[in-house]
């Protein structure tokens, strides 16, 4: 048979007790911070950007994140080049191409100056990022033929060849055409 022994304790030392404990919590608070950040870091935005409920562009588009907004980046690896961010208190995905890792590399990309190390040069003035899922097409027009599926996020480069119908000739990765104007972002500004 088990024996309980109840134990009295003053109310004025339960006070001194739960002041203790409220202190040792407050205490931890930094520890948990510095775990947090260490997975976090902050992030740039040098185009404007779509944030996601999830990692595709068919996700439901929770807000547009201005171009040089702060967003924190969490460091979960990309998924179908998406990563996970929160902008303003809301957790969601962004496309990785549209980020930086710090204000000095946003700088430049809004002087339009070339980043160091750069497979593209994203801050060019005829570089573009689709805003969405965008299709390059023969001709300026909805029902010309497809040339090629742009995924969002990609970069395209205006060949200045022509703007007719709201589309403008670009370059993606080597295919010449047509993309709706409106879905391009500017990388520089």
């Amino acid at each position: 048979m088990l024996n309980l022994t109840i134990v009295r304790i003053p109310a004025r030392t339960r006070g001194v007790l739960v002041t203790a404990a409220a202190a040792l919590a407050l205490l931890a608070l930094p520890v948990a911070t510095l775990a947090q950040t260490a997975t976090e870091s902050a992030a740039y935005a040098i185009t404007e950007l779509n944030l996601r409920k999830g990692p595709g562009s068919g996700d439901a588009i929770f807000a547009v994140v201005p171009v040089g907004a702060e967003l924190i980046r969490s460091s979960t690896d990309a998924t179908n080049d998406y990563v996970p961010v929160t902008y303003n208190g809301i957790d969601g995905w962004v496309i990785d191409v549209g980020l930086v890792a710090t204000p000095d590399e946003l700088a430049l990309a809004l002087e339009g100056e070339s980043a160091p190390d750069a497979p593209l040069n994203l801050y060019q003035a005829d570089v573009r990022v689709t805003l969405t899922p965008l299709m390059l097409r023969s001709d300026p027009d909805l029902a010309a033929e497809p040339i090629a599926g742009m995924p969002e996020g990609s970069t395209v480069i205006l060949t200045r060849e022509g703007y007719e119908n709201g589309y403008v000739t670009v370059d993606y990765d080597g295919a010449k055409g047509w993309a709706y104007a409106e879905l391009l972002g500017e990388v520089t500004r």
